[in-house]
């Protein structure tokens, strides 16, 4: 299912010029087993890993520029995607980007302003593991700049202040969801009980050596 849903994205993406990997096969067996085949996208590095290599201003200008620039065409072909972040873009040796994983994502006819912030504050969120909390901004802008003129331009500042608190939301959804596995015993994590004490650490420390 997972693959079928792959490559009916992909192949509508294609066709809108939106660039994605170029499906070239796809399958379902007998028993219900899928699978899925793409061309292969050259030496091709994953975003974030293109990120933390080269840390200068006018390197992450254009990368940050690129990735509005993408996710723009993706949301005037009317595809939103549910997953949005640092690792479902790939890069090509000319600077390119690629969006990957695009099965978690929805076709509508329309994308709205709303559901492209709310877009942008997943991918905004991510990037603050690899860049300044503050990069996002700069997507942002980008992104606004190189939005087509469908009426009255969006108010740049209220567009800034939505996002942000939706940033703050995700990091804080983000927080609870790390505090509830370090509350439990779990894969990464494990509890330590003293006669004292509930040690939380995880499975790397022994809590009984600290």
């Amino acid at each position: 299912a997972v693959a079928g849903r792959e490559w009916a994205r992909l192949r509508y993406l294609a066709a809108r010029h939106v660039p994605v990997p170029a499906p070239a096969a796809c399958w379902t067996s007998p028993s219900g087993e899928s699978g899925l085949v793409t061309v292969e996208i050259g030496d091709a590095r994953s975003w974030k890993e293109v990120l933390l290599a080269d840390r200068s201003p006018l390197a992450i200008a254009r990368s940050l520029t690129a990735a509005a620039t993408l996710v723009m065409r993706a949301h005037e072909a009317g595809f939103l995607h549910a997953d949005l972040h640092v690792g479902n873009f790939l890069v090509d040796p000319t600077g390119a980007l690629t969006l990957i994983d695009v099965h978690r994502g929805a076709v509508r006819t329309r994308v709205s302003l709303r559901e492209r912030l709310g877009n942008l504050a997943l991918l905004g969120f991510s990037l603050g593991s690899v860049l300044p909390r503050t990069a996002w901004r700069r997507l942002l802008r980008a992104y606004l700049d190189r939005l087509p003129k469908h009426g009255r331009a969006p108010d740049v500042r209220r567009c800034a202040e939505w996002v942000a608190g939706r940033i703050a939301d995700l990091r804080a959804r983000h927080l609870r969801r790390r505090t509830r596995r370090c509350l439990k015993n779990g894969t990464g994590f494990r509890v330590h009980e003293t006669p004292d004490w509930r040690v939380y650490a995880v499975r790397s420390i022994d809590p009984g050596e600290v």
